[in-house]
C-alpha cells in the first residue's frame, strides 16, 4: 500500500511541478491584454552534487590494508549506487543527476560522472557488480589498489587532449 501511496505522491509533485511552470509562462497573468502565453516545449533539470564518502566503520580498522582499501571502495560504491537511487526517488523532477564523490580525509576525487534518470529505468539493476552498474549509468570510480590503505588517485587530465588519463584509473 505505501509503494503505490509513494508513486502517486511523485506523480502528484510532478504534475504540480510541470503546472508552476507553464503558469510562468502564461502571459495573461502578468497583467498582459492577450489571453494566450508561451507553450512548454521540454523542461529538464539538473542536479549537480558533491559529497564526501563516508570512512570506514572501527570494527574494520584491524584489517590488513589490502581488505581496508577493498572495503572502503565497496562501501563508497554502495553509498554512491543508494545515494543517486534515493535522489532520483524523491525529486521527480530531477532528470540528470551530475555527482562527484570526494575520499573523506584528501579530498580527491573517488567517483565522477552524470546520471539520467532514463538511464536508471533501462539498466536498472541487471549486473551483479556494484562497480558495472554504476559504470553502465555512467559513473566512473578512480581507486587505484596499489595505493596503501583506503585511498584514491585524482584523476589527470591529459595536457594534450583534456581527457582523464586512463593508465592512472582503475
Amino acid at each position: 500500500m505505501l509503494p503505490i501511496l509513494g508513486a502517486m505522491f511523485r506523480k502528484l509533485q510532478l504534475r504540480l511541478y510541470k503546472r508552476s511552470i507553464d503558469n510562468a509562462l502564461a502571459l495573461h497573468r502578468r497583467n498582459e491584454v492577450r489571453s494566450d502565453g508561451l507553450t512548454l516545449d521540454t523542461v529538464c533539470n539538473r542536479l549537480e552534487i558533491c559529497w564526501h564518502a563516508r570512512d570506514l566503520h572501527p570494527w574494520d580498522c584491524g584489517l590488513s590494508p589490502d581488505r581496508r582499501e577493498s572495503a572502503f571502495s565497496q562501501q563508497a560504491m554502495e553509498d554512491t549506487e543508494a545515494a543517486v537511487h534515493r535522489i532520483l526517488e524523491r525529486r521527480p523532477e530531477v532528470e540528470i543527476i551530475e555527482i562527484r564523490v570526494f575520499h573523506p580525509h584528501s579530498n580527491a576525487l573517488l567517483a565522477s560522472g552524470a546520471i539520467q534518470r532514463s538511464e536508471i529505468n533501462t539498466y536498472g539493476r541487471r549486473s551483479p557488480s556494484v562497480r558495472m552498474r554504476l559504470g553502465e549509468l555512467g559513473i566512473q570510480y578512480f581507486f587505484t589498489p596499489a595505493d596503501p590503505g583506503p585511498s584514491c588517485v585524482e584523476p589527470r587530465r591529459s595536457e594534450h587532449t583534456g581527457d582523464f588519463d586512463r593508465s592512472r584509473i582503475a
